[in-house]
């Protein structure tokens, strides 16, 4: 489906101090508005490393909200859902009773993941708003976002590739979440039905790629208790 995003990034104002690593963010839409919570608590280490921030719009309900604060800017954003309306199982349209701009039939959220791998891919090319390939990329969430970097860590992380120098290496090098309370993470379209909680694909598996999970003791324990795993410390678990 087509889809038009927006992207924040905050870089070096000397590039020549840029350290090769960009972090991006799927930033938080759970207020219906985009909160950078990963920015907030990561910015004084990006800062100092000379490190690259893109926050990345992931969700289309805080479209309406960016709407009206500056139609000209953000009229363009859309996730568009390529289903028909009428061969949708779920959602409203904006005037029906029980709207939610969560679930909007005009939207849909499941596009998120094709523009993650695409957002990273660019970052490790020459072609992206900076004009200079990453080393590494890494991408984090908080909550809800951190939930949507379950569900890339488990599905969509083994495919995402790309070529750097005539060899394939993975689209993100790291992946890192807190207060992610989840473990199916989101849905892989906004129809989907819930895994059940006894499947076991609500473990997350182990990857190659290290994945990092901070959460409070609040926020871990009812997820430990639903799928326990120990650390891993491998080349193929980490």
């Amino acid at each position: 489906g087509d889809y038009v995003t927006r992207m924040t990034i905050r870089r070096p104002a000397d590039m020549s101090k840029f350290s090769g690593r960009v972090v991006i963010e799927i930033i938080n839409p759970t207020a219906l508005y985009d909160w950078t919570a990963m920015w907030a608590a990561l910015w004084e280490r990006v800062v100092a490393n000379g490190d690259i921030y893109v926050g990345v719009t992931s969700k289309p309900a805080v479209f309406p909200g960016m709407i009206r604060f500056d139609p000209e800017r953000y009229g363009r954003l859309k996730f568009q859902n390529p289903v028909p309306v009428d061969q949708q199982t779920c959602g409203h349209l904006p005037d029906e009773k029980d709207y939610s701009p969560n679930l909007s039939k005009l939207e849909e959220n499941g596009l998120a993941w094709d523009m993650l791998t695409q957002v990273g891919t660019m970052f490790k090319s020459k072609d992206n708003p900076i004009g200079m390939a990453a080393k590494t990329v890494f991408l984090t969430g908080e909550s809800q976002s951190g939930n949507y970097i379950i569900t890339y860590y488990k599905y969509f992380h083994p495919k995402a590739e790309t070529t750097v120098d005539g060899g394939k290496q993975p689209v993100f090098d790291g992946y890192l979440l807190e207060a992610a309370t989840t473990p199916e993470g989101s849905p892989i379209h906004q129809c989907a039905t819930p895994l059940p909680a006894d499947d076991p694909q609500q473990a997350i598996p182990g990857r190659a790629a290290p994945i990092m999970l901070i959460n409070s003791q609040w926020d871990f324990f009812p997820y430990r208790k639903r799928h326990p795993k120990p650390d891993g410390d491998s080349e193929a678990d980490r």
